[in-house]
């Protein structure tokens, strides 16, 4: 696995995310795709570790970003995801 498997990954997210609401449109998670679509982040930092347990290999990546401030605890979340996480703008 390297940086981009990852970030795609967490970027299919998107499928469960409503714009309208800024929330999870089906219950599953959509905090990755949201953390790395979010406009204020400016630096990035990932790394990756794999553990092997009765012949089974799994590899865990894990992501920090600056600022992070995808996780709102005040009235201001949608506010703050709707000026953060915007549609994407198809071009033809």
């Amino acid at each position: 696995m390297a940086c981009d498997d990852a970030v795609e990954w967490w970027y299919n997210e998107i499928k469960n995310y409503n714009y309208h609401n800024h929330k999870s449109m089906n219950e599953e998670q959509v905090g990755h795709f949201t953390q790395i679509v979010w406009r204020a982040t400016s630096k990035v930092g990932m790394a990756f570790s794999t553990r092997t347990l009765n012949g089974i290999t799994k590899v865990f990546a894990v992501a920090r970003y600056s600022p992070a401030r995808n996780f709102v605890w005040n009235d201001d979340w949608i506010q703050s995801y709707g000026s953060n996480v915007m549609p994407s703008k198809v071009l033809l």
